[in-house]
Order: C-alpha cells, then sequence, then structure tokens
C-alpha cells in the first residue's frame, strides 16, 4: 500500500482533534501529571497538523517538509517512551484490577502512532494491522472503537486473493462433520472416561418460545438443546476456516497452545489469524497431526472485528436476563480443543456455527464430587478431574456416583448452559462456536 493510501485511510476515520480533549478531561480528573500531559498534548498538535483538512488538499509528497518531519519523528520519540511507561502500568497486578484509564491511554497511544507513521509511510500495512490489534488486545476501544475500524479498512485495502487462494487450497470449506443426531448412534469420544454414575437427559427443542424457554428452562435453570435457533445467522451459511482468513487474515488474535488451560505446558502466544489456520487448523483436517493444539479461546473477536458480528445475532432468549449485557465470545480450532471441566457464574449460549462438539454436564449439586481446586485460586471454577485420563476414578473416587449428562452439539445447535452448571467441551472436528454470556 501506498503511503498516500494509508494517510487517507487514517485521514478518512481520525477526527484531527480527537485527542486534545481527551487528555485534558484525563489530568482535570487527577489522572495524569504534567510531563505526560504535555507530552500527550505535543504528539496532539503534530498529529493534528497532519490530520487536518487543509493538509489532505497538499500534494502528499511536499506536505511532509523538514520541519514538520522533524516534529513527527521527535513525536514518534515520545511517544515510544510514553507508551512503555503506560505498557509497565498495564502489566502490574491482575488485569481486572488495572485502571481502565491505563487502557485508554494505550490506545490512544497506539491511533497517534498508526497516524504518525501513516504519515511518513515508512510501514507495511501489515505492521500497522498488527499495531492496531495490540491497542485492541491491550487497550480500550475509544472514538467508537476506531482501532478496530481502522484495522479493518486496512485489512480490506490488502490484495487478499493470494493468501485466500493457498489456504483453500489447505483447508476444504466446511469440512464434513460427525453425522447423527441425539440418538443412541453416536459414541463419547475416544479418550473420554464413561462413568458409571447416573446419566440424566437433556431436552432438546426445535426453536423454542420465549415463554416456553422462560417457564422451563431459563427459570428453574436447566439446560436445554435448541434446534435451528441460529440457522438465521448470515455466519450459518458464509462461516468456514477459508470465509475467516478471508475477513480476518491479517488479523492479530491470541491463540492457547497446548492440550488445556490445566496443563503444565500450557501457554498464549499472538499470531495471525492466517497463521494460526495454516499452522493448528490445517494439520487437524489433513494426514499430518500437528503436535501442539492451538486454540483461539474466549476470545472477543466480535469486539476487534466488527465484521464478523454482522454474521451473528444475539439470541432473543438473553433478554430475560437482569440487564441487556451480553459478553460474546469466540472459541476457533481444529478438532481435539479441549475445555476443562469447569462452571461459569452466568448464563450460557452456546451456539455452534461449523463443526461439532462433545459436551458433558454435571449439576451443580454434583460439585464436591468434582474435586474443585481451593477456594481463592485462579482455578476455583475447575475441576481436578481430568475426563480423558483413564486413572480418573481410581483418583479422585467419588466422581463415580456424580449425576451427569452427554451431548453432541453439531452445526446450528445452540446449548443453554445455566450459571454453576459444570461443563467439559471437546471439540470433535474443526469448529467455530459463539458463546453468549449474560447475567
Amino acid at each position: 500500500m501506498s503511503r498516500m493510501t494509508q494517510l487517507e485511510i487514517v485521514r478518512q476515520y481520525i477526527p484531527h482533534d480527537m485527542g486534545i480533549e481527551h487528555v485534558t478531561s484525563l489530568q482535570e480528573r487527577g489522572l495524569l501529571n504534567q510531563w505526560i500531559t504535555l507530552s500527550f498534548n505535543k504528539i496532539c498538535t503534530t498529529a493534528s497538523t497532519l490530520l487536518s483538512p487543509s493538509s489532505a488538499t497538499l500534494n502528499f509528497s511536499h506536505i511532509i517538509l523538514e520541519d514538520l518531519d522533524k516534529q513527527v519523528e521527535e513525536a514518534l520519540k515520545i511517544l515510544d517512551i510514553l507508551q512503555d511507561f503506560v505498557w509497565e502500568k498495564l502489566n502490574i497486578g491482575h488485569w481486572k484490577d488495572i485502571p481502565v484509564v491505563w487502557q485508554k491511554l494505550f490506545s490512544l497511544l497506539v491511533v497517534f502512532k498508526v497516524s504518525l507513521l501513516a504519515a511518513k509511510g515508512c510501514v507495511e500495512t501489515p505492521e500497522v494491522i498488527k499495531m492496531c490489534d495490540n491497542g485492541l488486545l491491550m487497550g480500550y476501544p475509544i472514538f467508537g472503537n476506531i482501532l478496530a475500524v481502522l484495522a479493518q479498512a486496512f485489512h480490506d485495502q490488502l490484495n487478499c486473493v493470494s493468501t485466500s487462494t493457498r489456504v483453500a487450497n489447505k483447508v476444504e470449506k466446511r469440512q464434513n462433520t460427525e453425522e447423527g443426531n441425539y440418538s443412541e448412534h453416536w459414541s463419547l469420544p475416544t479418550a473420554t472416561v464413561p462413568l458409571p454414575g447416573d446419566k440424566i437427559s437433556i431436552h432438546i427443542v426445535d426453536k423454542p418460545s420465549l415463554e416456553y424457554f422462560n417457564r422451563n428452562h431459563f427459570l428453574p435453570q436447566l439446560p436445554l438443546v435448541l434446534k435451528n435457533s441460529i440457522t438465521h445467522w448470515p455466519a450459518s451459511s458464509k462461516w468456514s476456516p477459508t470465509y475467516i482468513v478471508q475477513v480476518g487474515g491479517n488479523r492479530t488474535v491470541p491463540v492457547e497452545i497446548g492440550s488445556k488451560y490445566t496443563a503444565d505446558d500450557w501457554t498464549q502466544k499472538l499470531m495471525t489469524i492466517e497463521e494460526f489456520v495454516q499452522t493448528y487448523m490445517k494439520s487437524s483436517i489433513g494426514s499430518q497431526v500437528h503436535k501442539e493444539i492451538g486454540y483461539v479461546a474466549q476470545h472477543m473477536l466480535f469486539q476487534q472485528m466488527p465484521e464478523l458480528m454482522k454474521d451473528i445475532r444475539v439470541p432473543e432468549y438473553c433478554c430475560l436476563g437482569e440487564n441487556q449485557d451480553v459478553e460474546i465470545n469466540a472459541w476457533f480450532g481444529p478438532s481435539g480443543t479441549l475445555t476443562p471441566t469447569h462452571y461459569d457464574p452466568k448464563h450460557n449460549f452456546l451456539c455452534q456455527v461449523f463443526g461439532s462438539k462433545f459436551v458433558r454436564l454435571f449439576p451443580p449439586s454434583e460439585s464436591q464430587k468434582l474435586y474443585p481446586y481451593e477456594e481463592g485460586t485462579m482455578l476455583f471454577n475447575t475441576s481436578q478431574v481430568d475426563m480423558e485420563d483413564s486413572n480418573a476414578i481410581m483418583k479422585f473416587p467419588d466422581i463415580a456416583t456424580a449425576t451427569y449428562a452427554d451431548i453432541l452439539l453439531t452445526e446450528g445447535d445452540m446449548l443453554y448452559i445455566p450459571p454453576k452448571w459444570w461443563h467439559m467441551v471437546k471439540s470433535l472436528s474443526p469448529s467455530f462456536s459463539v458463546s453468549f454470556w449474560f447475567e
């Protein structure tokens, strides 16, 4: 992409005076010291000059005169110092305890950096997209989620034809998933340990009415498989690994590496969606098996990529919650991804867009038989029982008497999981699920 094209995108979406008012308001609230405020104002002034409507009428080959070029260089140096300072603030203590002001400042700095680098035209577009994603992952959605808008605009400007063709040769659209319904025609995944305890049946209803769902499942907090409740989503007919790459192949996402998040070797890594699909999705459907499993798990992808949000719908049943605050997460990965047995404090709709998953459910009454990790630890809501360990019953004998249900989710299915219901989830094929959490 040429220098002019990058700058045009920045000018189209970023107001030239966007930073000054924001920083001033933070200073008035006593959240910024004088040095930080002065530094921000200097960067704001330089960015405003580059983004102002009057500068857009000049021939770009002459716009960065010697004086302005020096200002940009100086602004970038100050910006790097500020970014290091704010980065330290973002990495002290638990993420949930970090004041949101630092997340907002980080995003603001990324917006400025993208603006200044676009003006200089010295950075390739994929690197600019990566910067935007970094601001989204570590920052806060400011100015109408401007970084998501910019990242998508830059991505759309890239020539994705060669990329999508490469991936299409390696990943077939809509891989075949295990056939069958919820009858006895399907069996447990090979590694999953069968349990001798009482098995309960989970009701299956085709597009239940709001009133039926509220009376029979939401109020008594009983799980339900909802058939054909997401078939109206555009994602149901459009999405596949190939399509996800076409829409966001250059976007950076966090990938969980390892068999499960309770494993000692579990870690996380940032990579582009294209890298993730080629490394992990390809090997899951081909003859070569990757030695590690990668999983884009519990990621707020739809906030990062609003383009994908257009393809899904918030289930109408979420209106039964106490408020309209619904947290939407993506779960995208190859066959064999495993989320250990755990519970969530909120209501959950798990929607299967493509692929299939095995789910094992335990009611809250069975909590003690699942041997949760100690209260006060990060894994307090997770069971110590590994459902794929052949010696699980020997190590944790009470699990043998636990009441449970086994379910197969296939494309178009939606599973309602009430609060505090324990669940283990394993993908049986390349898969994309969307979860909706609400109170």
